[in-house]
């Protein structure tokens, strides 16, 4: 009927909002007017289904909204040890969700992303910083102990420290 297609297009368009969502954003179908003993009543269940979608798209972009605030905390917070539940506290969400949250946006955990991120801060050290010591830019990147700074960086880059900075000269 044109009734039911008027309200799965309505649908749609609130659900366009929640696309790039992980689970728990999407879901739910669109009410069918022939399940409703009248009109009023299947506006009434149309309407609430729609609210309800629109309050989802209003907490996926808070959702958004904090995973940019933690990648953001992350760029300028890199030499800190990484604590997750002081990362949830930040963006008032328990540090189980942030997580999920973080995954199912970005791809890649928490840890993974701030590794990535010192990374690339030893990176520019490493050409830029030719005084300091291999280890000294570790301990710049928040790696205190020389041996897993090694390990991590050549994980991640495929050489080690004085490797990659010999390479860059």
């Amino acid at each position: 009927s044109a009734l039911e297609s008027a309200a799965v297009e309505l649908v749609r368009a609130v659900d366009e909002g929640l696309e790039d969502q992980p689970e728990p954003f999407r879901k739910g179908s669109v009410p069918k007017p022939d399940q409703y003993g009248d009109y009023r009543t299947y506006a009434a269940e149309l309407s609430r289904t729609v609210m309800d979608r629109l309050q989802l798209v209003k907490e996926s972009r808070h959702a958004s909204r904090a995973v940019e605030r933690i990648k953001m905390y992350l760029h300028e917070q890199y030499k800190e040890e990484l604590d997750l539940q002081r990362l949830a506290e930040h963006v008032h969400l328990t540090p189980s969700y942030l997580s999920k949250l973080f995954k199912g946006e970005t791809g890649e955990t928490i840890t993974d992303f701030a590794i990535s991120v010192r990374i690339h801060h030893a990176k520019r050290l490493l050409r830029e910083e030719h005084g300091l010591k291999t280890y000294e830019v570790g301990e710049r990147v928040g790696y205190p102990d020389p041996a897993y700074f090694t390990k991590v960086f050549k994980r991640m880059t495929g050489k080690t420290p004085k490797e990659y900075r010999d390479s860059v000269r």
